[in-house]
């Protein structure tokens, strides 16, 4: 079963790029222990293939049959001002478990300034010390890559809808009786969008969305509180105070906007789902049947 998600991104991206074998080295074996359970930690071996995505950047697949059978597809774009892309399939008996993550939006940014990337790292290690969380941000909304506008077109793009399939093919498959937990770093932009495409697909409208978006800000007002005085008292400049800040808080224009572009260009986010992400009229009824009480 390990085999078949990687085959699945290998097909996809050889449609758009040229794809070419690389050679791993010293690393086309790896070991790792990972505890699976209190008290039970289990010895994995990775076989690791490399692969250049001609334009894009690089494909690493890494694939364990053990105990545990993993399957690990992280794809970097250095050549595109896209996130990196990690996903984790594993497999124990019948059951399958998968998470899908997202690392940065500014990789061209550091792709054509080397040095903007080493003090990065360099903030990254410190973040841990006072001040250093604060510092690390306020540098990343400082050379764009932390904005409200990115996170706005991204949410947009092609390869975000690629993502949304492979959330709900998860939201779709769940085993009987089992419930589905997504989550993510802050709980309100990839999550956030998620639950508006998932709402929206079971025909909730975009009030009820707006008000289920804005609970953010209740269970953060404290954070957004200590957020908003930690930029004020690093810059004067608006622009970044509000870049900043939305790392805490949910913007209401944000969401307002996300759902505003797919409804003006698909007329509604529900087709925007049949047409962009490949659901069905079929998939809609089963969202249902799954995630609403009578």
């Amino acid at each position: 079963m390990i085999d078949v998600e990687a085959d699945k991104v290998l097909d996809l991206l050889s449609q758009y790029y040229t794809v070419t074998p690389l050679d791993a080295g010293e690393f086309s074996a790896i070991s790792v222990s990972a505890p699976l359970a209190p008290g039970f930690v289990v010895d994995m071996d990775f076989d690791v293939q490399q692969y250049e995505v001609e334009g894009y950047g690089n494909l690493s697949i890494m694939k364990t049959d053990g105990v545990q059978q993993m399957s690990t597809i992280v794809l970097t774009p250095f050549n595109k001002d896209l996130p990196l892309i990690s996903t984790d399939y594993m497999f124990m008996g019948e059951n399958r478990i998968s998470y899908i993550e997202f690392y940065g939006l500014g990789m061209r940014i550091f792709s054509q300034n080397p040095e903007l990337y080493a003090q990065m790292l360099e903030l990254q290690r410190n973040v841990g010390k006072p001040g250093g969380s604060v510092a690390l941000s306020m540098f990343q909304v400082e050379i764009g890559m932390l904005t409200v506008q990115n996170h706005i077109e991204y949410f947009e793009s092609d390869a975000a809808a690629a993502y949304y399939r492979d959330v709900f093919d998860i939201l779709l498959n769940k085993p009987e009786d089992n419930a589905i937990l997504f989550h993510c770093a802050g709980g309100k932009d990839r999550t956030g969008m998620i639950s508006m495409l998932l709402l929206a697909a079971m025909d909730f409208d975009k009030d009820v969305i707006m008000q289920d978006y804005l609970l953010t800000n209740v269970a953060n007002a404290q954070k957004i509180e200590d957020t908003r005085a930690a930029a004020e008292a690093y810059t004067d400049d608006p622009q970044m105070i509000y870049d900043f800040v939305f790392t805490a808080a949910a913007y209401p224009e944000v969401m307002e906007t996300n759902y505003d572009d797919l409804t003006a260009q698909y007329g509604s986010v529900k087709n925007f789902l049949r047409e962009k992400v490949g659901l069905t009229d079929a998939d809609f009824q089963k969202l249902k049947e799954f995630y609403l009480e009578d």
